[in-house]
């Protein structure tokens, strides 16, 4: 009788101890302190082998962390001792997910185990992979299925629109753009039509624009392909022609992008225009990085001429909210002309005058929304303060804004 009231009052107080430890490395792990907090769960699993969220949480930690493999591998063994397991099952399905293993995600997700009785959950995971995939027009219906079920997932809504606006391979886009200056110059005004559409392995961009400067209009077209090479690199091409003093009579261009690491984008490329009076040759690269909902971005553009080396640069920090079509952005430029204008001063200058600003800085505000159905707006506001002479400085306010429908 007292061995029996002595086991079991050990087993009570080992019991006492796993939970308390398990809330103390709960808390660590949730503070990132993951190495401490892996040291006592396996502390605990010491005390207590069936204590099953420790071994959960365990795993948990390395996808916490960032260490997918680990964590995937580490689940996947504890799956097999507990193949009906409905909350393990979703952990690993959240470190396939987080991870970018979207085949792997599919695969244990198709067909769906008998023991989940969440099916609507499945569905979502499932619309998430197919859209990270490309599989836009499987995800749409996916989504669709989960709207019409009235579920209330993050994100669920933006999803939907964005596997619409993949799913719609053309559309048309209307810009108009208007500039003022504190110096006696008339207003300037811009705008253009443009139609897309997807064709082969990236889309094609045709562009109307009419500028009206110094009171003289001047039209251009161009044709812009942004074709995917494979599944990390796509390309930029485009090609313009110009009427009118303000535009250039030719220009071209390519760049070639390519997704890194980390969420690292890099890109190089080359430009090239020719006035009746000039021909300029410009050469760019790019780096921008996605950290959380930001977007953060560098491009230089490098400018040799005959008599001197011309160089800008541009610098943007873009917000998302809810998909990537919803997005707040700041764009600041400094150099000799932060926005490779043309003709920014009269067209009777000198051929250095009418291409480059002595200097200039820009900053400028986007917001881009996407409404429900077809529609997207971009307003924006524009200041840029210019060195057009020696010492003579000019302020330009520009606005304007993007409205594109897609069907």
């Amino acid at each position: 009788m007292f061995w029996f009231l002595f086991v079991t009052l050990l087993k009570t107080a080992t019991a006492q101890n796993a939970d308390s430890l398990f809330l103390q490395a709960r808390e660590q792990a949730i503070g990132k302190q993951f190495e401490t907090s892996r040291q006592n769960l396996l502390q605990v699993l010491q005390w207590a082998p069936e204590y099953h969220d420790a071994a959960l949480l365990y795993g948990t930690t390395f996808l916490w962390e960032g260490q997918y493999s680990l964590g995937i591998h580490y689940l996947d063994s504890l799956q097999k001792v507990h193949p009906q397991w409905q909350a393990l099952f979703f952990v690993r399905a959240d470190g396939r997910l987080w991870g970018k293993d979207y085949n792997g995600l599919l695969q244990i997700l198709e067909p769906g185990p008998d023991f989940v009785t969440d099916t609507l959950l499945i569905r979502w995971y499932q619309a998430q992979a197919h859209h990270l995939l490309g599989n836009y027009e499987i995800s749409r219906q996916l989504t669709q299925q989960l709207l019409n079920a009235q579920v209330n997932y993050p994100n669920l809504r933006a999803l939907h629109q964005e596997n619409l606006q993949q799913t719609r391979s053309e559309h048309i886009q209307f810009d108009y753009q208007f500039s003022t200056f504190d110096a006696p110059i008339a207003n300037w005004q811009w705008f253009s039509v443009e139609y897309g559409k997807r064709v082969g392995s990236g889309p094609l961009l045709i562009r109307g624009t009419w500028i009206d400067r110094f009171n003289l209009p001047s039209l251009q077209g161009e044709v812009e392909w942004y074709p995917r090479l494979n599944k990390h690199t796509y390309l930029y091409t485009g090609v313009g022609l110009g009427v009118g003093p303000l535009f250039p009579n030719f220009r071209t261009g390519a760049e070639v992008f390519r997704a890194m690491e980390r969420n690292i984008e890099l890109s190089g490329g080359w430009r090239y225009i020719r006035f009746a009076d000039s021909r300029v040759h410009s050469f760019t690269f790019s780096a921008s990085k996605y950290h959380g909902q930001y977007w953060f971005s560098v491009r230089p553009f490098i400018i040799p001429t005959a008599g001197n080396v011309y160089l800008t640069n541009t610098f943007q920090v873009r917000r998302y909210f809810k998909g990537s079509n919803r997005w707040i952005n700041f764009t600041y430029g400094i150099g000799n002309s932060p926005d490779m204008d043309f003709r920014l001063n009269s067209p009777d200058a000198a051929p250095s005058n009418q291409l480059f600003l002595l200097s200039a800085n820009l900053f400028r505000l986007d917001v881009q929304w996407q409404f429900k159905g077809p529609w997207l707006i971009k307003p924006f506001l524009e200041y840029k303060n210019e060195e057009f002479i020696p010492g003579n400085f000019r302020t330009r306010y520009t606005t304007g804004s993007t409205l594109l429908f897609q069907f």
